[in-house]
């Protein structure tokens, strides 16, 4: 028998190694982002795991059979939303098998009725494949509040509540060779050549840590007030390089001392990972994007990464057709979001008006924008 219950701290190495030998476990289930988003925007981390029942007293946390982690955004005029995880591409359920991830989902929708969110989120690298277990009609018959024990989805869902499985967006993978030199030879010429205009143009790339943080968000505000959209908050990265202590490592290219692009990257057993990367658009003829891209999977061959994710990109757009060259395959994220069937439909609205918001995002002052971006950001959790 399998149970599922919600933990505190005291679970957090037990978590975190079920999540490192899991297969399809990333660095986006571990523990350590309760404290990142914590301080960085105040959100409430929810950690739900399943165990076996059958285990001895104080042995719980070696009988750890699934994990499943939640952040609760608390807005006070949009409502609430429980994202696994906001602000990454991943998160979601990890599990041993269907009727363990079935069983972390019930506990979820149980939390979601609970707290009285808008949605729930669960942001998978694969197809839930217990919701293939639902039938054709998954309404709930019945929908009172259950009490304690194992949970599944028939004892909490209601006629009115909806699952839409949002598949827009794709990541882009790259299998990486042994070494940075035969991962150059693979190129083609042109590409090859791409590579090495912004050394020919007197441009050079460093990594590190927090010395180059100041220099990597500098970029990074420039660049999302050219796109419209509000900028996350410094302190975020800067808990992340605290937490991420030997995995996370900025990328930034300069001409002379002038910073031109910069990027953000974690590395967790083998997937080298890249979240945020920026560039200046004013220099984009000096090409710092490529000098940039390839410092990275440089890094990520020499040190014996298996794979580099370039982050998500919306199909045949500038972003993925960038990302493609480098030969990355596109690899489709599944984001299952629980909701009223009204609340999903209204989604299609958002579209026009987020466009607008955009606009008026690009004519404010870009000081004004540092300063009010994160505030709002921490509300946004894509």
């Amino acid at each position: 028998m399998i149970k599922t219950v919600q933990v505190d701290d005291r679970f957090e190495d037990c978590w975190d190694d079920y999540v490192v030998q899991h297969p399809a476990g990333n660095y986006c289930h571990l523990f350590r982002w309760k404290r990142i988003i914590k301080n960085a925007y105040g959100h409430t981390f929810i950690a739900l795991i399943a165990i076996r029942s059958d285990c001895k007293q104080g042995e719980e946390n070696r009988q750890i059979v699934g994990v499943l982690p939640i952040i609760r955004i608390k807005r006070y005029i949009l409502g609430n939303e429980l994202v696994s995880m906001p602000f990454l591409d991943l998160g979601g359920v990890l599990a041993d098998d269907p009727e363990i991830e079935q069983l972390l989902i019930g506990y979820a929708l149980k939390l979601f009725r609970q707290k009285g969110a808008k949605h729930l989120e669960l942001r998978q690298a694969e197809e839930l494949t217990s919701l293939k277990n639902i039938d054709d009609n998954p309404g709930y018959h019945n929908t009172s509040e259950p009490q304690h024990g194992p949970v599944g989805f028939k004892e909490l869902l209601s006629d009115d509540l909806d699952c839409q499985v949002m598949d827009q967006k794709v990541r882009m993978l790259l299998k990486l060779p042994g070494s940075s030199g035969v991962l150059m030879k693979s190129f083609k010429a042109k590409l090859r050549s791409q590579i090495k205009k912004p050394t020919k143009e007197g441009l050079y790339c460093r990594s590190g840590r927090k010395e180059l943080l100041d220099d990597f968000y500098d970029i990074f505000c420039t660049n999302m007030h050219e796109l419209g959209s509000p900028v996350h908050s410094k302190r975020l990265m800067e808990n992340i390089l605290v937490e991420f202590s030997q995995q996370a490592r900025i990328f930034v290219v300069y001409s002379d001392r002038q910073p031109l692009a910069a990027s953000f990257t974690i590395g967790f057993n083998r997937l080298f990972s890249n979240p945020w990367a920026s560039s200046l658009r004013g220099y984009s003829r000096l090409a710092p994007n490529m000098l940039l891209y390839w410092s990275m999977l440089e890094y990520a061959c020499d040190h014996q990464f298996s794979h580099f994710d370039f982050g998500r990109s919306t199909p045949n757009e500038g972003t993925y057709r960038f990302k493609a060259q480098w030969g990355a395959t596109p690899l489709p994220l599944l984001w299952y979001c629980f909701g009223s069937e009204k609340t999903s439909l209204s989604s299609i609205k958002k579209v026009d008006s987020r466009r607008v918001a955009e606009n008026l995002w690009q004519k404010l002052p870009l000081s004004l924008t540092r300063h009010l971006g994160p505030l709002i950001r921490r509300f946004i959790s894509l």
